[in-house]
């Protein structure tokens, strides 16, 4: 195993150990996600830019969206911006690197054929491009047509640090906030719990 799969590997074991369980499981016998598994890479193949609406992370950023340049097979070259506290955009070329967990050859192991097939099936490491991963973003749920999604973050994915954190975000494509379905907001309210919710997305962000 090189030092990429270890590497893989020990962001699994952070993710495994902060897995929240719902009400249902994908199988009676094995941890699974008890959602529906839906495509990170659909989602995200759109020439429309993908704004945040909503999120339980207070990061004092507004009008926060992606861009994607360009897919190439598991890859994907967006840039991700958003309007600071001073009133300035920020754009960053970032770069996502899809895993399809049901596929064990990711590791190249069949001892993690069981984790990987059950427990996330699609997810994406993200970082700025030419640097490691900073966070892990998972779609946990998707409209029909892939308008809109709600994104589990996890960040700090480096396994040598415990401090990491997760957040939710939900998030649409495209110029108008009516592509957000009321399920796509219930079951981000689902996820929410007890958390506040920051509005990251207002009505001039689409002029800006």
């Amino acid at each position: 195993m090189n030092m990429d799969e270890k590497h893989i590997l020990s962001i699994l074991i952070v993710v495994f150990c902060i897995y929240e369980p719902t009400s249902s499981t994908t199988s009676d016998t094995l941890p699974g996600p008890a959602y529906e598994t839906y495509n990170v890479t659909k989602f995200m193949d759109t020439a429309e830019k993908i704004w945040t609406l909503n999120s339980t992370k207070n990061s004092s950023v507004w009008c926060r969206n992606d861009e994607v340049a360009i897919i190439n097979g598991s890859k994907i070259y967006f840039n991700r911006s958003f309007m600071n506290r001073k009133g300035s955009w920020q754009i960053q070329a970032y770069e996502g690197e899809i895993l399809d967990f049901s596929r064990p050859k990711d590791l190249h192991d069949k001892k993690y054929e069981i984790l990987f097939r059950y427990f996330m099936p699609y997810a994406m490491l993200v970082g700025p491009k030419g640097t490691e991963p900073s966070t892990l973003e998972e779609l946990e749920y998707a409209s029909d047509d892939y308008d809109c999604g709600v994104f589990r973050v996890i960040y700090n994915v480096d396994p040598k640090d415990i401090l990491y954190s997760k957040w939710y975000d939900l998030r649409f494509r495209g110029s108008s906030v009516s592509k957000v379905t009321s399920k796509c907001t219930q079951y981000f309210q689902e996820r929410m719990k007890e958390e506040p919710m920051f509005d990251i997305y207002n009505d001039t962000c689409q002029s800006l």
